[in-house]
């Protein structure tokens, strides 16, 4: 969930959504109701800072550089699907289609019988917490790390264990591990770790898998798995297979297959008992007709995929290679996106892109002050970030030299 530690949803020039203005004609915005909502969801940041900007917010001139969209449309066989089944929409989508996970259980080699579809991985994320966080719940999330895990145990009353990472952005197995009691219920790891970029190891998985309780269910989130893959990190799924650990990974459609807009996401389980738990607390048609048809079609065009992992990976690497020149640090990254120090708070960095019609993202969490998270986009976006960047940065220089 964006709050005001997410990274991934910073707030920027965005109309702000309250009762105040989505009221009707007729009523009084300022009248309260007798009925309160529970405490776990009235402790939650209020719903206007958890909509971030979008493109459609935007004009054509606004570069989004920070929510870690695919720069690139679909694949066309992705647009020509949606073109020919768009008359179908009357009818209510298939339930868990069959088909759709057949065909992600052949890409993955797991059954399918244990793969869950979901509105996104966030829609996921949040029926894992549904399903097995009680109030009270330890619940062990590293930090800086996707804020809906955190929003998700909260509303369940989960009491949130917060560990951090390592130098170089990865999570830090071992101190999950020390953080780790006979009551925890959940353990989120996201590898990559998004705002950081980086991923754990075959032998940090295996010293995890060694040591956590088997009543533990451990949440691996692969938003940007492709990417990772690509790069040379490891596959985690075939040791999680023969693991006697419970577990789960959840992967997108969102990233590397560019359909951000239609909301797809999977969880791999490793057992049906599990899949089946997630499963009963979804809605029964979060999948969407359209959404459907078009996941097929990207899965089935390899050609498109490889051809955007390939070129955003290139991006990332030049856009790194051009940061470090300059001086600056940067995280190692295998998502698509990269982390940058600016070694001083980058919240007056972030406005002044801004105010070029650049957006990027804060990571906010505390010791992270000082970065901006940047989307990696088609290489004439990037030459264009890059120079405002560096025109910040000469400016700024001029002004306060050290």
């Amino acid at each position: 969930m964006p709050d005001s530690s997410d990274p991934d949803h910073d707030l920027l020039n965005l109309a702000s959504f309250s009762p105040a203005n989505s009221s009707p004609a007729n009523s009084d915005p300022a009248k309260t109701s007798p009925i309160a909502a529970r405490d776990a969801v009235l402790n939650l940041p209020a719903s206007k800072f958890r909509y971030p900007t979008t493109a459609w917010d935007m004009d054509t001139d606004v570069l989004p550089m920070h929510l870690n969209e695919g720069p690139w449309p679909p694949s066309s066989k992705v647009v020509e699907s949606i073109r020919r089944h768009a008359a179908e929409i009357f009818r209510y989508p298939i339930p868990q289609p069959l088909d759709l996970r057949t065909a992600l259980a052949d890409r993955c080699r797991v059954a399918a019988s244990l793969i869950v579809l979901g509105n996104g991985s966030d829609e996921l994320v949040q029926a894992i917490a549904l399903a097995y966080v009680s109030p009270g719940d330890p619940v062990v999330i590293p930090a800086p790390s996707f804020a809906k895990y955190r929003q998700a145990c909260s509303i369940m009353g989960g009491r949130i264990v917060q560990t951090g990472l390592l130098d170089d952005g990865r999570v830090d197995v071992r101190a999950i591990c020390d953080a780790c009691t006979a009551d925890t219920r959940l353990v989120f790891i996201a590898t990559p770790n998004n705002p950081t970029g980086g991923s754990i190891s075959l032998n940090d998985l295996e010293y995890l898998l060694e040591r956590v309780s088997p009543n533990v269910l451990l949440v691996f989130d692969e938003a940007y798995h492709e990417f990772a893959v690509a790069a040379g990190s490891p596959d985690l799924l075939p040791t999680l297979a023969q693991s006697s650990t419970n577990w789960v990974i959840l992967r997108s459609l969102s990233k590397a297959y560019c359909l951000a807009g239609l909301r797809i996401g999977y969880l791999l389980s490793g057992n049906a008992e599990i899949a089946e738990a997630v499963a009963r607390v979804q809605p029964v048609f979060n999948i969407s007709h359209l959404g459907r048809i078009a996941a097929l079609s990207a899965l089935a065009d390899q050609t498109h995929l490889n051809n955007t992992v390939r070129m955003i990976s290139e991006e990332r690497e030049r856009l790194r290679k051009i940061l470090t020149q300059r001086g600056l640090s940067v995280l190692p990254s295998l998502a698509n996106f990269l982390a940058i120090d600016f070694g001083r708070p980058a919240r007056p960095l972030q406005k002044s892109l801004q105010d070029r019609r650049i957006l990027t993202a804060l990571i906010q969490d505390s010791g992270y002050e000082s970065f901006l998270r940047v989307t990696i986009g088609r290489p004439g976006d990037n030459d264009r970030f890059l120079e405002a960047l560096f025109e910040i940065l000469d400016r700024d220089m001029a002004l306060h030299p050290t």
